[in-house]
């Protein structure tokens, strides 16, 4: 009888030590970074800024996109550095969406320029709710 439980513990000893290697994978304590030339990051990229344009009302132009991260919390998260036409001018952004996980709708959770004129992130979703 002593063998077979010996040999059940270590299968569960194992079997919990799986677990925790992947725990990491699975729910998202770092960013990984994703291939920006894929084109569901570039349909991403678009989707940020189709949303962000609605939200903020402005006629941002989508361009490219410069890198993609995500991290799986609660549903898929994505950090997008987004390039974008404003007027005639070219300015770079970041984008912050979460892909919820049971009915696949996406939102944009913050939009920010990638820095204002002494070097500072600038959250352009806050700057426009302040004005308001």
């Amino acid at each position: 009888m002593a063998p077979h439980f010996n040999s059940l513990v270590l299968a569960m000893l194992a079997l919990v030590l799986v677990a925790s290697i992947n725990t990491e994978a699975r729910f998202g304590t770092r960013w990984r970074i994703l291939d920006p030339y894929d084109p569901s990051r570039i349909e991403l990229g678009e989707l940020a800024i189709d949303l962000y344009n609605k939200q903020a009302k402005t006629n941002l132009v989508f361009e490219t996109v410069g890198e993609v991260y995500t991290q799986y919390f609660n549903g898929e998260n994505y950090r997008v550095h987004l390039i974008a036409k404003k007027g005639n001018k070219l300015e770079q952004y970041w984008a912050f969406l979460h892909q919820h996980p049971f009915d696949n709708v996406t939102t944009l959770d913050d939009m920010s320029n990638s820095r204002n004129s002494n070097g500072s992130k600038v959250s352009i979703l806050d700057a426009q709710n302040e004005q308001k």
